[in-house]
C-alpha cells in the first residue's frame, strides 16, 4: 500500500532540481515535467510538484511549490528517514 505526504516548500523549481542529485542519494532518479521518479531496491518513490508559486507578506515575496510524495514499498522508518534527509537538504541556514 502506497503512503502519501505533502509539502509546502519555500523554494523555486531550479533549487529543487539542482539539490535533488543530494536528496535522492544514493538512489536513480529520473524528472519528466512536474514528476521525479526514484527507484530505491524494492521501492519506488514519485515526488509530484505544482508549478512555481508567489506568496507575499507584507512587502516580501516567496516562491512556493507543493511537493506530494508517494511511498511504495518501503516502511514507516525508511520513509522517515528518506524524508529526514531531504527536508535537511532543503533547509536553510539562519540565526
Amino acid at each position: 500500500m502506497a503512503q502519501s505526504y505533502r509539502k509546502e516548500m519555500s523554494l523555486r523549481r531550479s533549487d529543487l532540481l539542482r539539490l535533488l542529485p543530494r536528496a535522492a542519494a544514493p538512489f536513480e532518479y529520473d524528472i519528466s515535467e512536474n514528476i521525479i521518479r526514484i527507484e530505491a531496491g524494492e521501492g519506488r518513490i514519485v515526488i509530484r510538484f505544482s508549478e512555481e508559486g508567489l506568496r507575499t507578506i507584507g512587502s516580501l515575496s516567496f516562491p512556493v511549490l507543493v511537493v506530494d510524495f508517494e511511498f511504495s514499498g518501503f516502511s514507516n522508518q525508511q520513509i522517515n528517514r528518506f524524508l529526514e534527509k531531504f527536508d535537511r537538504t532543503y533547509q536553510r541556514g539562519g540565526g
